[in-house]
């Protein structure tokens, strides 16, 4: 059968593990974004780095299956072709995500790229029939604010000076373009809640090695890397795969309040990189910008908490409810013969779908 993961660090439960390498996760997603531009810059095309970056996961990712003995690489028949689109649509969604990094400063197109929660609000709501609530409303308004503060663009800032790249209009296409299909992804992932997590990454190996390989050849014109570049690739390969799968792992284990509160401490690290490394001045229309949006995204996940905290009411008392949110469950036997305790972690490690679902591109 396929083995289960579970990892702890120094004593501390998988949840508060989880947390941990979810924190863990936005700083070396931050620091890939880093390489990213940096080979980009030095002459490397970015869907070359993609195609880079997909390969060398492939290794881990292959090791990962044969290790855990996963009967099949792409998921069991009920969810098969949930994980196919995942892998086609995560492919295309990756490969918006480096030319954003390529084509605009960091900080900014981390920040526009972290708008994919408040798109999964209106898919929810379209292909899960979610309730459109007054907060999530809110949430979608103000963090379409944000995004045109953070992007500036010129018919409402005459004098806007945010980015200076000729096709800084495509990262900003490519931005919201990759925003709409990770909100999507969203969605497909909760539908294939009980694949295996090496399940999904596999398909996002395959559609974005295939993509990025064709469009690489096709849109642009590959080149072959120096020395210098060579440690640019090796940075991406290493730091977005061990963030890849930490975010995946700890998305499963984690509450999903925390969760995306830590995920989105990248946007911090993507702006002091910005500064510290790229010598970029931050002005006060952006921080405003991607405090909007953090803002829109801390909404959705207070109103999810909400629905699913209201869900579990529903089900049943409040004991339970409290119980339930402190980690454990309690059930009383009719025999007062005690209490049966069930771990939390013991009850997330047979499933996929808790608390903030694998990245749509990593």
């Amino acid at each position: 059968p396929p083995m289960a993961l579970s990892i702890t660090l120094c004593g501390l439960t998988v949840e508060a593990t989880a947390l941990v390498l979810m924190f863990f996760s936005a700083i070396l997603f931050s620091a890939m974004g880093v390489f990213v531009k940096l080979g980009a810059e030095s002459g490397i095309p970015a869907l070359q780095l993609v195609l880079f970056r997909s390969l060398g996961q492939s290794l881990f990712v292959v090791a990962g299956i044969l290790y855990c003995r996963l009967p099949t690489w792409f998921g069991e028949h009920p969810v098969r072709n949930w994980i196919i689109l995942r892998g086609i649509l995560g492919g295309f969604g990756f490969c918006c995500y480096f030319l954003t990094i390529a084509l605009l400063p960091l900080g900014d197109a981390i920040s526009l790229a972290s708008l994919y929660p408040i798109v999964t609000v209106i898919t929810a709501r379209v292909m899960l029939n979610e309730a459109m609530t007054s907060v999530k409303v809110v949430a979608i308004l103000v963090s379409t604010a944000g995004a045109f503060l953070v992007a500036q663009p010129g018919f409402l800032f005459a004098h806007s000076e945010q980015a200076d790249h000729p096709y800084a209009w495509l990262g900003y296409a490519t931005a919201m373009g990759g925003s709409l299909i990770g909100g999507v992804l969203f969605v497909i992932i909760r539908k294939a809640k009980s694949a295996h997590v090496l399940n999904l990454l596999w398909s996002w190996v395959v559609g974005s090695v295939t993509l990025s390989a064709i469009l690489a050849n096709t849109v642009t014109q590959m080149v072959m890397p120096t020395g210098r570049q060579w440690l640019y690739i090796l940075g991406i390969c290493l730091l977005g795969t061990v963030g890849h799968f930490s975010m995946n792992y700890a998305g499963q284990k984690a509450p999903a309040g925390p969760s995306a509160l830590l995920r989105s401490t990248d946007v911090v690290f993507a702006y002091l990189w910005e500064y510290l490394i790229f010598k970029q001045a931050i002005n006060g229309i952006t921080i405003v910008g991607v405090v909007l949006i953090g803002l829109g995204i801390l909404l959705v996940t207070y109103s999810k908490w909400k629905q699913a905290r209201a869900s579990k009411a529903d089900e049943g008392d409040p004991e339970r409810v409290a119980a339930a949110e402190d980690g454990f469950v309690r059930v009383d036997t009719q025999e007062s013969v005690g209490e049966i305790v069930i771990n939390d972690d013991d009850v997330k490690a047979g499933e996929s779908g808790g608390g903030v679902p694998p990245p749509p591109f990593g």
